[in-house]
């Protein structure tokens, strides 16, 4: 990409703890997708995380109950700095109507299951203004470069 495009590299902020199996899949996802990963313990430092790069291209990864801390107020934050948060809602707690209302307020999108994280992630992708580094970009922008510079020192013109 190229410096000072809108387009900024896009990351995950994963709010969990280790042990969570949401972590270890939003974890394995970012990886595949080559997105920046900063990993947080609980909602405070994503708070403080979201604050800091408001702008840039974030999705917050997080069980509903702990984004939904202190009356919801990640999901504002968020909001209004461009990110966009996930929330897994999970099986074994139930989730309080208070909480998925103040995610769906704050334009959060939720999700059942695990697996469901990558569709969230992909959805998010493709309607942000953001996308991910893909290997090929780099080959086609190196390629395109080689080309031109062959065809400068053939004395050719490029087509266009």
């Amino acid at each position: 990409m190229v410096a000072g495009d809108s387009q900024l590299q896009p990351g995950v902020v994963v709010v969990g703890g280790k042990r969570a199996r949401f972590v270890a899949e939003a974890l394995e996802l970012a990886e595949e997708y080559e997105l920046d990963v900063i990993r947080c313990a609980d909602v405070y430092a994503a708070v403080a995380e979201v604050a800091m790069g408001a702008g840039r291209c974030l999705m917050v990864i997080g069980a509903l109950g702990e984004l939904a801390r202190e009356q919801g107020r990640l999901f504002a934050l968020a909001e209004t700095g461009g990110a966009r948060c996930c929330c897994l809602l999970d099986e074994t707690e139930s989730a309080e109507r208070q909480q998925v209302l103040l995610a769906v307020r704050g334009g959060a999108c939720l999700v059942g299951q695990v697996e469901e994280l990558r569709n969230a992630v992909d959805t998010w992708l493709a309607a942000s203004r953001c996308r991910a580094k893909r290997d090929d970009d780099f080959l086609n922008e190196d390629c395109r470069a080689t080309e031109a510079e062959i065809s400068a020192l053939l004395g050719q013109e490029k087509d266009e």
